[in-house]
Parts: structure tokens; C-alpha cells; sequence
């Protein structure tokens, strides 16, 4: 995980993944919601489901499906 003063990355390694069928997400102002299907064992699908401290901009936040790991963008909310 990658703290900036606007954001926090974090990548998850994830090799193998076909990000048009593996993997569902959802994210929220202050929930991370991420399901993976393991193709390493059959039926098996890999969640990570993480409330989050502060609430996150989520028009601004992003969710990546790369090659081999989804990197995850999560913008402060600014308070003003």
C-alpha cells in the first residue's frame, strides 16, 4: 500500500486471472468489495471485502484489472 496526500494505491498480485471472467468488484464510500475465481482449484473464488477507515471520493477512485495484479486507486475525500 502506497500513501500520497490525494490517494492510496494498493496493488494486488493476482497471476493468472482472466479479468473478463474471474473477477467481480464493487466499491463504495467506505467499502472495497473484491471477488477473484482461483483457477488453481476448482469452484473456488478468493474475496477480499475491507470497510474502510475514512471515506473515499469515489467518482475520483479506480479500480485497474492489469496483466498480472488489479491496482486499486482510492482518492481522499476532501472535507471542505
Amino acid at each position: 500500500m502506497i500513501a500520497q496526500s490525494d490517494f492510496i494505491f494498493l496493488n494486488l498480485p493476482l497471476k493468472g486471472y482472466k479479468k473478463d471472467e474471474d473477477i467481480r468488484y464493487a466499491l463504495s464510500e467506505n467499502e472495497l468489495h473484491l471477488e477473484v475465481r482461483d483457477r488453481s482449484a476448482p469452484n473456488k473464488v478468493r474475496r477480499l471485502c475491507q470497510t474502510l477507515n475514512k471515506q473515499i471520493d469515489v467518482a475520483q477512485s479506480e479500480i485497474m484489472l492489469l496483466v498480472d495484479f488489479v491496482s486499486v486507486k482510492l482518492a481522499k475525500l476532501e472535507r471542505g
